[in-house]
């Protein structure tokens, strides 16, 4: 499965890939969030792929990126200044077992 990832520690859209795409999905431009669309949403992909580092908002734009994980489960979280992201076959992840 492919999701999308922030090369920083924060991820908006510019204008030019908000209005992508709410054209792609059909959302309303006026109701956007786009800090709740899915990180796999194939729109999303489709959006970061097409517009490349001009779909981030911030300043530097460093972009995003579009990674392959082996699993249907995961969690983006902010490390060394960007995301990155585990999923459960990652051996970074230490269970706590009762």
């Amino acid at each position: 499965m492919k999701i999308v990832l922030s090369k920083s520690d924060r991820f908006d859209l510019s204008y030019e890939a908000s209005y992508r795409y709410c054209e792609l999905s059909g959302v309303r431009i006026q109701t956007l969030d786009d800090h709740r669309i899915p990180r796999h949403c194939p729109h999303l992909i489709k959006v970061v792929t097409e517009i490349g580092v001009n779909a981030d908002y911030n300043l530097p734009k460093v972009g995003f990126e579009v990674v392959e994980i082996t699993s249907n489960k995961y969690i983006i979280y902010v490390g060394n200044n960007k995301e990155q992201v585990l999923t459960p076959d990652c051996q970074e992840i230490y269970w706590t077992v009762t």
